[in-house]
């Protein structure tokens, strides 16, 4: 039995063999409102190494997020470790 220890994400402790969704604080507004990064992390029950992909960090490049999509579903992935689609989710919500 492998003893994989949990992930340990600005404060968030995610198990082997789970997958969560987190956002990581980034800074706020003027307006106070929160700026943050959602994150997607699939944490294997195996050992090897991890994957970090990301993509639309400046929110005008969608190919990124299909590009991340596709990576994420290749045969070669049996056990992805992480995944963020969308760095700057704010500027991917206007035209």
């Amino acid at each position: 039995m492998n003893n994989i220890p949990a992930l340990q994400i600005n404060g968030t402790s995610i198990a082997p063999g789970t997958n969560v969704y987190i956002d990581i604080p980034v800074t706020q507004l003027y307006t106070h409102a929160p700026i943050t990064i959602p994150v997607h992390v699939i944490h294997s029950k195996y050992p090897g190494p991890r994957l970090f992909v990301s993509g639309a960090v400046h929110g005008d490049e969608i190919n990124g997020v299909e590009i991340i999509r596709r990576v994420l579903k290749l045969p070669a992935l049996k056990r992805p470790n992480s995944g963020n689609h969308i760095q700057h989710a704010p500027s991917t919500a206007y035209d």
